[in-house]
């Protein structure tokens, strides 16, 4: 078995991180709900108080503005999708279905859901997923 060079190693780390966040399969207890959350909230407070100085600078042109807005718009939508498997995953381990998780699509709901699931208890076994080696349609 060959040695993974310092790319591929990153490339692992990166995937390793991506399949932690995204992951439905994963159960997510209160705590560590909480954390995610937190991080998640955290996060997005961080990249609004760093770009809002950027908006109000006199330097800045408008098409470099326009640049900025299309960067940061693929870096929203990647910080907001990270809710949905979290949101999923909570809900897996509550019992509920995870689709219950769109509901975050509706303005205004999604402080009302994270405060919920953090009050859900969870159950012994959550949903229990089917096993891989199961026929897709029994």
């Amino acid at each position: 078995m060959r040695r993974m060079t310092g790319g591929v190693r990153f490339f692992a780390m990166v995937g390793e991180g991506f399949l932690t966040v995204y992951d439905p399969q994963r159960r997510s207890s209160r705590t560590r709900f909480a954390r995610e959350a937190l991080l998640w909230a955290l996060l997005g407070a961080a990249g609004w108080f760093a770009l809002d100085p950027i908006a109000d600078a006199e330097w800045i042109s408008d098409e470099m503005l326009v640049g900025i807005a299309h960067g940061v718009s693929w870096l929203v939508f990647a910080w907001s999708t990270a809710l949905f498997p979290m949101l999923a995953r909570r809900f897996h381990d509550a019992g509920m279905s995870g689709a219950w998780s769109g509901l975050a699509l509706i303005p205004c709901v999604t402080p009302i859901l994270i405060l919920g699931l953090l009050m859900l208890p969870a159950r012994p076994a959550g949903r229990a997923w089917p096993p891989a080696e199961a026929p897709f349609f029994a």
